[in-house]
């Protein structure tokens, strides 16, 4: 099975047509969506339509939830809330209650899916550090598990008595071991953070083996457009620029 995986498409319209248009092409039969479908940018109904449409399994995020009345909304940064509370302004009944029923973790054959943290999910931590990342390690109760959340994309191997190194060849690909659990970022459709424009997902080959993480590019530019004419915050548009 060809899984395809993707994560904070934050309402980039742009970004997330051109993702599921590479993973057409890399013959995905299955979809997993790691959350924060919507926020920081002027399409969520039609991201979250596009999602909906899908053959997928998907979980919530916190910008998702934030914007359906969950407390959460409280905890974001100004612009973040902001663009969280006219997001709410602008969705749909119907997405709305698609959102209220999304789990925080979902467990699909070999793989568990959490936006953020498999340790108190519902607070959305981010996993980045050393300590953080064997903490997930010790809650997987499947050989992987797939987040977001952090915009940054990359694989590391458990590697038990030795510390924790990245997985060979982090940058593209892996080629997994029986009997290792791996814990995967699949980065951003919409919102890169890692110093790379281009929209970021991965694909997950079951018969072969092997995750790989992939770029694509999108315009970024009418992107940006939409997120001024919107009166969404600036920055949300700047950032497409830099990554």
């Amino acid at each position: 099975m060809r899984y395809g995986l993707f994560s904070d498409v934050h309402s980039n319209l742009e970004a997330l047509q051109a993702v599921l248009t590479a993973m057409t092409k890399e013959r995905v039969e299955k979809f997993f969506c790691l959350g924060d479908t919507i926020g920081y940018a002027a399409n969520p109904n039609e991201c979250l339509d596009l999602v909906r449409q899908l053959p997928a399994v998907a979980v919530a995020g916190n910008h998702d939830l934030a914007a359906v009345g969950h407390p959460i909304l409280y905890e974001l940064y100004d612009d973040a809330r902001e663009a969280a509370e006219w997001t709410a302004c602008h969705l749909t009944e119907e997405n709305k209650n698609w959102i209220q029923g999304l789990p925080l973790v979902a467990q699909e054959e070999d793989a568990t899916l959490v936006h953020g943290s498999l340790f108190e999910p519902e607070k959305f931590h981010y996993t980045d550090n050393p300590s953080k990342i064997e903490q997930n390690f010790s809650l997987m109760q499947t050989p992987f598990c797939f987040i977001g959340h952090s915009h940054f994309p990359w694989i590391i191997e458990e590697t038990v008595g030795a510390g924790l190194k990245p997985a060979p060849t982090i940058v593209n690909q892996i080629i997994y071991r029986q009997g290792k659990k791996y814990l995967v970022n699949v980065g951003s459709v919409g919102q890169p953070r890692d110093g790379d424009v281009r929209a970021s997902f991965c694909v997950w080959d079951s018969d072969r083996g092997r995750i790989e993480l992939k770029r694509v590019e999108y315009d970024y530019k009418t992107t940006q457009r939409k997120i001024l004419e919107a009166g969404l915050p600036a920055r949300f548009a700047e950032k497409l620029e830099t990554g």
